[in-house]
């Protein structure tokens, strides 16, 4: 179970901040954009070709940041349990945003799945989870960021570098760490070998 109601968390920052950055929970839209850089630098030279799964998308932020960058995947698809964000998302991208639980939902096979905050609010045994079920659909591998720290927080999920690197020891590919971009957030790409 979450740490909070994903619900009412949401709910609650969409009513204040409308369709923003803030509007899912990240401190401001550079803070985002920043984010969104290193999954476009990680995977710019193979995003034409690929389908791409955005798990957690919010208001497909990530999509209209990549369409923008006029870097566009072959395929987009959106994943998100919210179903405000969900019928905001689909408004705005015209893409396939689709309204699943990631844990417990058979999910679209795709070449890459990313995650842009969507496991902050779940518990390490659910993150773990949800990384596992990114692996298992997708085909070539798994981007997602995470917040970093050691403090116990009622409200958001927490790692440090080493502590996930540990973490994902099940995992037979390569794992690059990327973490010198913000002070408390790190991105995990998790390639498979055998593409």
């Amino acid at each position: 179970m979450a740490r909070v109601d994903n619900t009412s968390f949401y709910n609650l920052s969409i009513k204040k901040y409308k369709k923003t950055a803030m509007g899912v929970h990240w401190a401001s839209e550079a803070r985002q954009t920043l984010r969104f850089k290193i999954f476009k630098h990680l995977l710019e030279k193979r995003l034409h070709e690929s389908c791409i799964v955005d798990a957690g998308c919010g208001f497909a932020d990530l999509y209209r940041y990549l369409k923008k960058e006029k870097v566009l995947p072959l395929e987009y698809i959106g994943l998100d349990s919210h179903p405000n964000m969900v019928k905001l998302a689909r408004k705005s991208t015209k893409q396939r945003i689709l309204h699943v639980d990631v844990l417990t939902a058979v999910l679209p096979q795709a070449d890459y799945y990313i995650c842009s905050g969507a496991m902050n609010l779940l518990e390490p045994f659910e993150t773990l989870l949800f990384i596992k079920q990114m692996l298992r659909y997708a085909n070539k591998g798994v981007l997602f960021n995470i917040l970093k720290g050691d403090d116990d927080s009622d409200t958001y999920n927490k790692y440090l570098p080493q502590q996930m690197r540990e973490a994902l020891s099940f995992f037979s590919g390569d794992i690059e760490i990327i973490e010198d971009y913000l002070d408390d957030d790190f991105t995990v790409f998790m390639q498979k070998s055998a593409f």
